[in-house]
């Protein structure tokens, strides 16, 4: 276990190291964020002491290492639009929404999934299994954005039954109306497919020589789901129960936008488009650290669960 804790701190370095550089480079060269901020009028005199003011007429390496002195104190810097705002704090107000509708989403796809996986691994590979399969490839194939407009149509414009946009303001633990349309653009485009791994995650643990030999002694259907084939599937459909955490979490850009969510997404979008650099890798960064962090637990998880993955690790 200190083995797999290890080895996922290092490849959690590894992996900022290289994101944060990426990022940085490529900031470096297509954005240049004084001219963003009315600087085009003013004289190139002024220009050049605002660039200096914020090190931009450093070279690139100066640059990314001093962001990493920073960042290694808990610094992510400041906003270049708003300057008075720290860029942690931006970071940790937007990361309350974009929690709150992560985990509504993924517990309503949890739900849904293991509910359609159960009911399709007793009725046997029919109706259920093709219905599954269907629905995985209509949803991977439809565009997030398409779906997000059609529940805007139907469900505010049409019918006025939510709002058609906005964050949320109230409601139990923070979640309110303004939740339930971005909520439901998520779970439709990931319920299927999380219902087709649950279920082929069922049909390998089924088939094991563990359940048949627990049948054979007599012990109850319900005793052998729970003690034999969820001890089995649960390791097998975890990695992607993890990614789709981490892309909740961090990857509902289109969604928050759409819908005007007040997200890490929308950050990250709103800081792309006025050149905001800190924003922009300050929002990065914690992006990459959700993901491997998932990661991580997953990993500690599974093999708590499946002493074999212990092992063989």
């Amino acid at each position: 276990m200190l083995t797999i804790v290890g080895r996922r701190l290092l490849e959690l370095v590894l992996v900022l190291v290289v994101a944060s550089a990426l990022v940085f480079g490529l900031l470096f060269v297509v954005s240049d964020p004084v001219a963003s901020y009315g600087a085009r009028s003013r004289s190139p005199e002024v220009r050049q002491e605002l660039r200096h003011r914020y090190g931009l007429d450093r070279p690139l390496y100066v640059q990314y290492a001093r962001w990493v002195r920073r960042l290694a104190a808990g610094d992510l810097g400041t906003s270049m639009v708003h300057p008075s705002e720290q860029v942690g704090t931006i970071v940790a107000s937007k990361t309350a929404n974009t929690a709150r509708l992560a985990a509504v989403a993924f517990a309503v796809e949890l739900a849904l999934g293991a509910l359609v996986a159960v009911v399709a691994q007793i009725s046997g590979r029919g109706l259920a299994d093709r219905a599954i399969a269907l629905a995985s490839a209509l949803t991977l194939g439809m565009p997030v954005v398409l779906v997000c407009l059609i529940l805007q149509q139907l469900f505010a414009l049409r019918w006025r039954m939510l709002p058609l946009s906005g964050s949320p303001s109230g409601g139990v633990l923070g979640v309110d109306a303004h939740v339930v349309l971005p909520a439901a653009a998520l779970v439709l485009t990931d319920a299927a497919l999380v219902a087709r791994v649950l279920r082929g995650a069922l049909g390998h643990a089924i088939v094991g020589e563990h359940v048949r030999a627990a049948r054979a002694t007599g012990v109850s259907e319900l005793r052998v789901f729970r003690r034999h084939v969820l001890q089995v599937a649960l390791p097998e459909a975890l990695p992607y129960l993890g990614l789709l955490v981490g892309s909740l979490f961090t990857g509902a850009v289109i969604v928050e936008n759409v819908f005007g969510y007040d997200g890490l997404g929308r950050a990250l979008v709103v800081a792309i488009l006025s050149d905001d650099n800190p924003v922009v890798l300050g929002v990065t960064v914690y992006s990459v650290v959700v993901f491997v962090v998932v990661a991580s637990v997953v990993d500690i998880v599974r093999g708590w669960l499946d002493p074999r993955i212990r092992t063989v690790r």
